[in-house]
């Protein structure tokens, strides 16, 4: 509610304006207050802070003129608007020069007096909200500002990043942070709404369980939301560690693409310049869920019992993984997988050992691809040791990768295959169908079917969908290179088409895909 002041030296005056504001019932005037001369108002601006001064211009002690002046010097935001009983000119300029509104000549009709006032309250709410939406521009800035140095000291590895400076205490004010990731057990369930509504059952659950906590989302990257946690005693991390635990279990119970999900807590630090550091460990946790069936990993909740120092393999193992791979035998190729990942063959092994296993069977894959399969791959590598959620799935795609490059039953329909596949690899980027390929190997549209199939594991549709995605990953990796760009030479006929294909086969769209 607004506060008036009127100031008259004549009581009958300023008091009968006063009972005539208060009669008027302005819907967001409160208290009037009364004033005899510039110098008891001034007193009372100071003390009572009115947000409109009604002000005779002729006065003893202090008139309204230099009350105005005093004004403008002390209380300039205080709408003025002057009173007089002299239809000057000269005291209508020198109101306004000292910053009045607006002009009332006595005697005042009721009218008149509404008007005015209402105009100064519409004033003083355009000013209110010119305020707000300064505000909030500025907090939009400063945030955003925050934003991009958190991303920088986070994902900008072997940059040279200066300490934050203080204004890094109003978004972490207290003592101790630590790092949290989570990651759903697929890639087909993390979407923006999805991350979102986990990052905000998260954030409540900690905020309800721990006093003086902030928890700051960071962005999104590779299909993991990371938060950062700021509290302000040493012990609440353990108080953490149990909050997130719970809420995993419950998110689980209610999510169906929650099931699976894990997550990783760093060590706990105190300077902002460690941050990268301990958001490596997070993710170097997050790796151990290979090996685990903890869902929650920590360097407490995670026993090592590994010996760095051993191989990840020894020369034998290594042979007879090689010699089964190449055995052509889907059987045996699975059985020599699921020994060389097996949790007796990994027990004591650290997750650097996991992953130079995985180079070497992919290496040995490698091996057992024809030139055209090669190809097909379009010189990228293959997934990324990170990507994988179980061991099972890792299994799977090995074998998978070796499986389909298997002969499907000799020379001749090894030969149409690979002729198909040599065509349609040179015709990617074509409007290329299966009726084109079979006219091109010179083979019934429905036989060339099944033996696609049956030759490389998959249909013709999935394949060219593979291999353009995979080129398409390529041409992201371009800056220079519009997203539409990729679309069109793709023989995608429009950016939404693309967009969701590459993210039902990818689990990110390609703006996302690249950010990481």
């Amino acid at each position: 509610m607004y506060k008036i002041l009127v100031v008259d030296d004549e009581q009958v005056i300023r008091e009968g304006l006063r009972h005539r504001i208060k009669a008027l019932q302005l819907e967001h005037v409160g208290e009037i207050l009364v004033g005899s001369n510039g110098l008891e108002a001034l007193e009372i601006i100071r003390r009572e802070q009115p947000h409109i001064v009604i002000s005779d211009m002729m006065m003893p002690e202090m008139g309204g003129i230099e009350l105005f002046r005093c004004m403008e010097e002390e209380h300039s935001d205080v709408k003025r608007i002057a009173l007089s009983g002299f239809d000057d000119y000269s005291y209508v300029r020198n109101a306004f020069k000292h910053g009045a509104i607006d002009y009332l000549l006595k005697p005042v009709s009721m009218d008149e007096l509404q008007t005015r006032l209402q105009s100064a309250i519409q004033k003083l709410m355009d000013d209110s909200a010119a305020r707000q939406t300064l505000f909030s521009v500025k907090q939009d800035y400063d945030r955003l500002r925050f934003e991009s140095s958190l991303q920088q000291l986070l994902f900008e590895r072997g940059s040279e990043l200066q300490e934050p400076d203080n204004e890094w205490s109003v978004y972490f004010p207290f003592s101790f942070c630590c790092v949290l990731l989570i990651e759903p057990a697929s890639a087909k369930s993390f979407t923006d709404g999805w991350a979102k509504s986990v990052r905000e059952r998260v954030s409540g659950a900690l905020s309800r369980q721990i006093s003086e906590i902030v928890v700051r989302e960071a962005r999104n990257i590779a299909n993991r939301i990371v938060l950062v946690c700021n509290y302000a005693e040493l012990q609440q991390w353990d108080e953490i560690h149990s909050a997130l635990k719970q809420e995993l279990k419950a998110l689980a119970m209610t999510d169906e693409h929650a099931a699976g999900m894990t997550a990783s807590q760093s060590d706990w630090f105190a300077q902002m310049g460690e941050l990268p550091e301990k958001f490596q460990q997070a993710e170097h946790l997050l790796s151990y869920r290979l090996l685990s069936q903890i869902q929650l990993l920590s360097s407490r909740s995670l026993l090592l019992h590994a010996d760095p120092d051993q191989p990840a393999a020894t020369k034998a193992e290594l042979l007879e993984l090689e010699q089964q791979l190449k055995s052509q035998s889907p059987q045996r190729i699975r059985a020599a997988l699921d020994e060389w990942f097996s949790v007796s063959a990994l027990k004591h092994r650290t997750i650097e050992h996991v992953r130079q296993r995985y180079t070497l069977a992919t290496g040995i894959a490698a091996s057992c691809l024809s030139d055209a399969e090669r190809l097909a791959l379009g010189g990228q590598p293959f997934r990324a040791f990170s990507s994988f959620a179980s061991l099972s799935e890792l299994k799977q795609y090995v074998g998978d990768l070796i499986v389909q490059s298997l002969p499907v039953n000799g020379g001749i329909e090894r030969t149409i295959i690979d002729k198909a596949l040599g065509y349609i690899n040179a015709r990617m980027r074509e409007p290329i169908t299966l009726a084109d390929v079979s006219a091109h190997v010179c083979v019934n549209y429905s036989y060339l079917s099944k033996l696609f199939k049956e030759g490389t594991g998959m249909t013709f549709t999935a394949y060219i969908t593979k291999l353009r995605m995979e080129e398409a990953r390529k041409m992201l990796t371009d800056p220079s290179v519009r997203i539409q760009e990729v679309s069109v030479s793709l023989c995608y006929d429009n950016i939404h088409n693309f967009s969701r294909a590459f993210k039902n086969y990818f689990g990110v769209s390609p703006s996302e895909y690249r950010k990481t």
